[in-house]
């Protein structure tokens, strides 16, 4: 069994599946939950407007302005 850090469309719905269409896919086959984990922190963790990661304060354009990422927005760890 793998994991994958997946984003799903909530306003789609395919009737025969019973699965919501997929937006965005990591491309990586985690072997444990602990590596998708890993994963969707990394894709979902604030970053400056200048790119870097970031918390509280940028250290590569010394400003406060973060925010997270709208494609991973909704991202969750599936099962392949």
């Amino acid at each position: 069994m793998t994991y994958s850090v997946v984003v799903r469309d909530p306003n789609s719905w395919n009737a025969s599946t019973g699965i919501h269409q997929e937006l965005k896919n990591c491309g990586h086959k985690h072997r444990t939950l602990a590596a998708a984990q890993k994963c969707i922190n990394k894709l979902t963790e604030e970053r400056c407007l200048c790119g870097h990661t970031a918390k509280n304060y940028c250290p590569h354009c010394h400003t406060p302005h973060n925010s997270w990422s709208a494609a991973w927005w909704l991202a969750a760890i599936e099962e392949n």
